[in-house]
């Protein structure tokens, strides 16, 4: 465990950060809510689409201020072809450059491997980012209605514990080998998982923030993401708490076999999976339309 931990902090800061340096410095001052999407390298057309939102200056009362979105990236697998690989790395590199939010480490994007980002991601907080008073982490098909989330954020004090999402009790783990989701009982033998959220989109005050980082130094590793930051919280004496606007399973109307796409639905909700590009930039000019009518009674389950 402490020569694998060891292993990890030492790659830790091995990544090509110099493009970002200068930003995330600036984001020590100015960043108030620190914005994680979890994207895979090639996913160019949905963090192109999320960047298109007005979130990086949006500026709202009592001195909040969402400054910028950082993104986790990770390296290609070894098995990519070299020439595959040089190309990613080169686009990966313009991105960077021209938005100055990517962060990258050297480990390949396995579901198996998710647990790292969220333990690179708290380690690269407490270091480059401390004064970041909440983090919004999600998946990169997570719609934001941001204009809510920085309105809750601002009832909440950064000082005191939040973590906020759809809350997973009772989870147990699966035995089957056939399932991604396999653990068998050799790596956790408890009838079922701390309670946890779903890894699809949560909120954390600074205080949680740092609390999960100290956890996760004496935390085994494990490969199910949102158990392990159960886990975490679990092992720092807190506990998750859920908010009916969190729904990373999405939207469904009652009797409907589909997730619904009414924006009257989405508008006083937070954070939704799972939505393509285009529906969140469809999602996002709905809401924002000031000619928008919506009557009372919109029931969601």
């Amino acid at each position: 465990m402490e020569e694998s931990r060891k292993h990890l902090e030492e790659r830790t800061f091995s990544f090509n950060i110099k493009d970002t340096q200068g930003r995330k410095m600036r984001a020590q001052v100015a960043s108030e809510v620190a914005v994680d999407h979890h994207m895979e390298l090639m996913a160019f057309h949905r963090r192109r689409s999320v960047k298109s939102k007005p979130l990086a200056c949006l500026l709202v009362g009592l001195s909040f201020l969402a400054l910028g979105q950082w993104f986790l990236q990770v390296s290609t697998s070894q098995q990519k072809k070299d020439a595959e690989r040089r190309e990613l790395a080169a686009l990966v590199a313009l991105e960077a450059r021209e938005h100055s939010d990517v962060l990258q480490w050297a480990f390949a994007d396995t579901f198996l491997n998710l647990t790292l980002k969220h333990v690179h991601l708290l380690n690269w907080l407490a270091v480059r980012c401390p004064h970041a008073r909440f983090l919004l982490s999600g998946d990169d098909d997570v719609f934001v209605h941001t204009a809510n989330v920085v309105s809750f954020l601002e009832a909440q004090p950064p000082d005191s514990h939040l973590f906020v999402g759809q809350l997973m009790s009772g989870s147990v783990p699966i035995r089957d080998s056939w399932s991604k989701y396999f653990v068998p009982p050799q790596l956790f033998s408890g009838p079922a998982y701390p309670v946890y959220c779903s890894g699809g989109g949560f909120l954390l005050s600074h205080y949680t923030i740092q609390a999960l980082h100290r956890a996760a130094r004496h935390t085994p590793l494990f490969p199910i993401d949102d158990a392990y930051m159960g886990m975490c919280l679990e092992r720092a004496g807190l506990a998750p708490s859920g908010h009916e606007g969190i729904r990373p399973f999405g939207v469904h109307m009652p009797g409907a076999r589909q997730p619904s796409f009414d924006p009257c639905v989405y508008r006083n909700l937070l954070l939704v999976h799972r939505f393509v590009p285009y529906e969140m930039l469809l999602m996002w000019k709905a809401l924002h339309d000031s000619g928008l009518s919506c009557s009372q009674g919109h029931r969601v389950s």
